[in-house]
């Protein structure tokens, strides 16, 4: 989750120094700002995938448990 909120905040950086034109690429790697905001988008996007594959195969592990309900 913290890295998330860090990729999130970063994009979102990148973002507005692209909308104001402050300057149209990142001063530290020469990169466009919108560029890094992509990257970092992309980075959330696979966090996401991630937890859900996660869940989705903990939920498959538990349902293909057996049961310990006796009849």
């Amino acid at each position: 989750p913290e890295a998330r909120k860090r990729y999130i905040a970063a994009a979102l950086r990148h973002i507005l120094a692209d909308m104001t034109n402050e300057q149209p690429l990142d001063p530290e790697s020469g990169i466009p700002h919108i560029a890094h905001a992509i990257t970092l988008l992309l980075f959330v996007l696979e966090l996401d995938i991630d937890a859900v594959k996660q869940s989705n195969d903990r939920l498959r592990f538990d349902f293909d448990a057996p049961s310990t309900d006796t009849l």
